[in-house]
């Protein structure tokens, strides 16, 4: 695939755990901490977004994986301990699979 491909598929892989933290229905404590991390990385994946459509510098991109990153470390740690069990299979390895996209050798002269 290629870098245009590829970051379509982290976008939508970001949209989609986003939209199942939103939709989490458990207790009231994992209802408002799955709300925080939603609403911490949604306006992340818009930026992101954003810098896509305009062809950002790749560092200033690469700021933002790093932020999205912090975010999802933090996701993929309460999905992982059994806190959290609501993403479908593959959804978040796929997230960590196409985060390093921006940093790869084969993509270093292309822009998404």
């Amino acid at each position: 695939m290629g870098l245009r491909e590829d970051t379509q598929r982290l976008l939508e892989t970001l949209q989609a755990v986003a939209a199942r933290l939103g939709a989490f229905r458990g207790s009231p404590v994992q209802k408002e901490y799955t709300d925080h991390l939603q609403g911490l990385l949604v306006p992340l994946v818009e930026d992101l977004r954003s810098m896509i459509d305009e062809r950002t510098d790749r560092s200033e991109i690469l700021r933002a994986m790093a932020e999205i990153k912090a975010v999802m470390s933090e996701v993929n740690g309460a999905a992982t301990k059994g806190e959290m069990d609501i993403f479908p299979e593959g959804l978040l390895n796929r997230f960590w699979q196409l985060s390093t996209i921006f940093q790869e050798q084969r993509y270093r002269d292309k822009r998404p």
